[in-house]
């Protein structure tokens, strides 16, 4: 699961449930990389559906655990899109003291 086939991608939901695999594996490496490669970091589909999914999971199960680690991890990962033109992930503290962001070049 979460595999492509037939040359096309495989479907969203296959997606979330390998990196829940993945996830459960402790390979946060291979999280890493099939998040980059399928850049769902910056998917906003791929965060609504990661988002209901938390919220059908049932309070306090495993499932919800792990989609929740999921997200805040990839929330982490995620272009600050409040500010164009700075990251957030480079070390320059913002004005309203709400992180650090460094103007990109």
């Amino acid at each position: 699961m979460g595999y492509d086939g037939a040359g096309r991608p495989a479907p969203l939901i296959d997606q979330v449930h390998r990196l829940l695999h993945l996830w459960k594996a402790g390979d946060q490496v291979k999280v890493d990389e099939y998040l980059e490669n399928r850049a769902l970091a910056g998917n906003r589909l791929f965060h609504r559906l990661l988002q209901a999914l938390i919220e059908l999971a049932g309070e306090g199960t495993d499932e919800r655990a792990l989609l929740e680690s999921i997200s805040n991890h990839v929330t982490g990962k995620r272009p600050h899109a409040a500010v164009p033109g700075w990251d957030i992930r480079r070390g320059e503290q913002s004005e309203g003291g709400e992180g650090y962001l460094e103007k990109l070049p």
